[in-house]
């Protein structure tokens, strides 16, 4: 997650998800919700709400709001925006966020005041090929509201939704500037992808591969959904990850 607080940085039910989350797209996260906080989050939970966007949806505000991640994503992660090693502009941005492949969680300010500012924002998939396991690409946090629990906060509200529609292990993407704080989070190195976009041989089953974005000069990360679960779900599409001392069969989520 790139801009976060520490800049230097799933079926077990048979669930309708797309229900559940149209359900839950325009609900405000109340402060019982927000459980999660310890005495390292300063932010007030009072003054954000939590709102689900899906690409699918063509009202002017989910246009508007889709928008002001965009730019948000540009601004924190800039590299982003040039395909790997080229110095040519992608599009890999604007297709996470428009194509319909990702939904987008994303923090505002104050509901209260009539310009409700994007304060941060998580694009995800839920794997299409085996439910159990979701996808986040993208994630970032306005300067101005870093170093303050923001990242936090809102990794931890979509891990708890995506525990609600059956998710067991979450994948991610981390630079060296996020690493750190993905690791806060629980989640262990899988493998690299280098900056020409080339892929070292991944511990994961095919099908799991090809529905994941690979952007350039980043590193595949993995963890728990349920940080309170000892151990790595044992499933067929993880493999031990053999060139490293870590194993996923005997991961601890912290």
């Amino acid at each position: 997650m790139a801009g976060t607080e520490n800049a230097s940085p799933s079926s077990l039910a048979i669930v309708d998800d797309s229900k559940v989350y149209v359900r839950r797209q325009n609900c405000n996260s109340s402060q019982s919700n927000l459980k999660y906080q310890d005495g390292k989050v300063t932010f007030s939970p009072k003054e954000y709400s939590f709102t689900l966007l899906d690409p699918k949806d063509v009202d002017s505000q989910s246009k508007y709001l889709l928008q002001e991640v965009l730019n948000l994503y540009m601004e924190e992660l800039p590299t982003m925006n040039y395909a790997a090693n080229t110095g040519k502009k992608s599009q890999f941005l604007e297709k996470c966020i428009f194509s319909g492949k990702y939904r987008t969680l994303l923090l505002r300010s104050d509901p209260s005041k009539k310009n409700k500012e994007v304060v941060a924002a998580v694009s995800y998939q839920i794997i299409p090929n085996d439910t159990q396991y979701a996808e986040i690409p993208l994630a970032a946090v306005s300067v101005k509201n870093q170093k303050m629990g923001v990242g936090q906060a809102l990794y931890k509200e979509l891990r708890e939704r995506l525990q609600n529609v059956g998710i067991i292990n979450i994948f991610c993407w981390a630079d060296k500037t996020s690493e750190g704080f993905w690791l806060k989070q629980g989640f262990v190195a899988l493998g690299e992808v280098d900056r020409k976009g080339k892929v070292r041989k991944l511990p994961i089953k095919a099908d799991i591969r090809r529905a994941l974005s690979f952007p350039g000069g980043s590193m595949l990360m993995v963890a728990h959904a349920n940080k309170d679960t000892s151990t790595v779900n044992s499933s067929q599409h993880i493999k031990p990850f053999s060139s490293s001392s870590t194993k996923l069969s005997i991961y601890h989520g912290s």
